[in-house]
């Protein structure tokens, strides 16, 4: 009798993707309505009723993913999480790991040292409407496989994959 292994861990591909709290059933995204400076912009919980713009998602060559929404990179500004429309070249690139054990489809986000990662942070305020992505230490039991609490965890949900 051969030994069972364990199903390797899903891997996210590159393409386009709506970004859900599964805290909060609420999508992840810019608001439709910004200011119109080149200030980094806000990345937020969106309200059920608002449409979210897509996330262009790149699986880099080195396992990493860069993430843009409304065509701007997606980066970490003062333990928040940002869009950059221009400025200095910050760290764009983001460790996305598959919690399949804790349900279908379900990430977390992490820096590339895995010291933080996105959440939505109950000590800055409730997970509400248009609640900005905080960028913190993500808390996970020491259980193998590890226990991520719903408010670390995100939902990408394929719209299309990426030609070429």
């Amino acid at each position: 009798m051969s030994p069972t292994y364990p199903a390797p861990a899903p891997v996210l591909q590159s393409g386009e993707y709506i970004i859900t709290s599964v805290s909060t059933g609420l999508k992840v995204s810019r608001t439709l309505a910004e200011d119109k400076s080149l200030l980094p912009k806000k990345v937020v919980i969106l309200p059920a009723k608002e449409q979210a713009s897509t996330w262009e998602v790149t699986r880099n060559r080195d396992g990493t993913y860069t993430l843009k929404n409304k065509g701007s990179p997606v980066v970490e500004i003062d333990d928040l999480l940002f869009a950059q429309l221009t400025g200095p070249p910050l760290e764009t690139r983001w460790k996305i790991s598959s919690v399949y054990w804790q349900g279908s489809d379900q990430w977390i986000i992490e820096n590339l040292s895995g010291s933080d990662g996105w959440l939505l942070n109950a000590a800055t305020g409730p997970a509400k409407e248009y609640k900005q992505i905080d960028v913190g230490p993500l808390i996970a039991t020491l259980s193998l496989p590890p226990q991520y609490p719903a408010n670390e965890r995100f939902r990408f949900t394929r719209v299309r994959a990426t030609v070429g």
